[in-house]
């Protein structure tokens, strides 16, 4: 039945083209049959045919109002906005009284990007007809624009009291009231968007999206889902879905859908990033590392470098080496990228000249930021040099684990044990549930002789989820106290 109706319609354009066709040869200085058959070219998109005879009519009616709107009308449909601004001008003084010609001045300069010509030309389109809900969603864009949200709301609210069944102007409201986090109220006119136009799938997605602020996900999962019924080529609706999938823990729902805007565009980094963020939560370092790659390109100097972190306290050299090697040659640069080739490079040749231009130069960073000041702490600590970590650490002032576990390790390779059982409690006391205190507790009391309680810490660490057993092996009292552990049949429970 779909078939048949096209080539009805198509039959009835190519008559109906046919008869103005004929119409217009055979009088074409009559201006309204010209009109005619340019206004059904534009119809059917056939802009250049449309413009031709504008054009020539034009040269005859150079005044002619309506002959002029349609012909800028056709000039904004090609993107010929220069040209359609200066016809949209004259026709505000052609006939000032009119509104198209302000209102479509308007439109114009927003395309342009001249807002403030645009909100002069609404406000002009209001001092004629106060009661232009057309002008006053325009204005309530410029406003929301220039961040003073209120008067946007004004105006938005303005429009659909003048036009209740105004879709667009119940939708910006709601975009509106979701710049001003009000979620709820948000939900409400998106909602009256949809009951004046029911397949208005942007409006299902921004429901979906205020449902997912107010953390009400099932509800946001339904909208998004709706959204899609109606446009499944928008890969934010996948991002969405992946997101509300995501805080509820169900991460291979999630995954298939950021797969899913992948697979609709790969060149958007959107997509690659969940999927980078989702192996990452599910440690698979293989998938982060392969989502990393597919946008290298679009990534910046400190994203990459905190990749290459990641690598590195996973201890996945092979991979960090890898992905470093492809950093390097697509040319990326920044001061913390730089850092994490001052460790990889040390790891491979600690002499090098390498390593010592990448010291130097970061050495003589006139105000260091807190990741370069940690990588040189770790360099030094991996080349012995314990006090000139421990002095470059008290630089720094924050809550970051790696940064705290720097200076544990350095308290305990200068033997002050009491100064780093100290600092570890202190961080304790705040985050009670962090391993890596209860690990480094452990490590501290076998050093200092003190076997029960190193395997009271030690019990307390995997309790809380520690699982680098690499680091028990490094430590030998550690990894005895462990061994013993193990063959006397002592439960050890992992919290997940």
């Amino acid at each position: 039945m779909q078939v048949e109706e096209r080539q009805l319609r198509l039959e009835d354009n190519n008559e109906k083209l046919s008869s103005l066709r004929n119409a217009y040869e055979s009088d074409p200085d009559n201006k309204e049959t010209g009109a005619e058959l340019a206004r059904f070219y534009a119809d059917l998109g056939w802009l250049n045919q449309a413009m031709n005879i504008y054009k020539r009519m034009l040269k005859k009616y150079s005044e002619d109002f309506s002959l002029l709107l349609d012909y800028g009308n056709v000039l904004v449909n090609r993107d010929d906005l220069d040209e359609a601004q200066r016809i949209f001008r004259k026709l505000t003084v052609i006939k000032p009284q009119r509104v198209e010609g302000w209102n479509n001045l308007g439109i114009t300069c927003f395309k342009k990007s001249e807002t403030d010509a645009a909100r002069d030309a609404f406000k002009q389109v209001l001092s004629i007809e106060p009661d232009n809900a057309g002008a006053m969603m325009n204005l309530g864009n410029y406003y929301h624009l220039k961040d003073e949200i209120d008067k946007a709301v004004d105006f938005f609210k303005n429009a659909v009291a003048v036009k209740p069944d105004f879709a667009d102007a119940w939708f910006n409201l709601g975009n509106a009231y979701i710049t001003q986090c009000k979620y709820r109220k948000a939900i409400e006119a998106f909602t009256k968007a949809l009951r004046y136009t029911p397949e208005f799938g942007s409006a299902y997605k921004n429901i979906g999206f205020a449902y997912e602020q107010l953390k009400e996900y099932d509800r946001a999962e339904s909208h998004y889902l709706e959204a899609l019924k109606l446009n499944k080529t928008d890969g934010g609706i996948y991002i969405n879905l992946a997101n509300v999938y995501t805080q509820q823990g169900k991460l291979d729902k999630a995954k298939k859908q950021y797969v899913n805007a992948v697979r609709l565009s790969p060149k958007e980094p959107s997509g690659w990033m969940g999927l980078r963020d989702l192996a990452l939560a599910k440690g698979d370092v293989s998938t982060y590392v392969k989502a990393t790659r597919a946008i290298l390109t679009r990534l910046s100097g400190d994203s990459l470098a905190e990749s290459l972190a990641i690598l590195r306290r996973f201890k996945n050299n092979d991979l960090l080496d890898d992905l470093l090697e492809q950093v390097d040659q697509a040319d990326k640069h920044s001061v913390k990228l730089d850092a994490e080739r001052l460790l990889a490079c040390q790891r491979k040749e600690p002499a090098s000249t390498k390593v010592r231009m990448l010291l130097k130069k970061l050495s003589s960073t006139p105000e260091p930021i807190p990741e370069v000041t940690c990588a040189l702490a770790e360099y030094y600590l991996t080349d012995k040099k314990f006090e000139k970590a421990y002095e470059l650490l008290q630089s720094i002032f924050d809550d970051d684990i790696s940064h705290n576990i720097l200076i544990w390790r350095s308290l305990i390779f200068l033997k002050r044990w009491k100064n780093a059982e100290e600092t570890v409690n202190a961080y304790l006391r705040n985050h009670p549930d962090c391993s890596e205190c209860w690990f480094y507790l452990a490590k501290i009391k076998a050093s200092c002789g003190n076997r029960d309680e190193a395997e009271k810490m030690l019990i307390k660490a995997f309790e809380h989820g520690f699982s680098d057993l690499g680091l028990i092996e490094e430590d030998t009292l550690l990894n005895e106290i462990y061994g013993a552990m193990s063959n006397s049949g002592i439960q050890i429970s992992q919290n997940r």
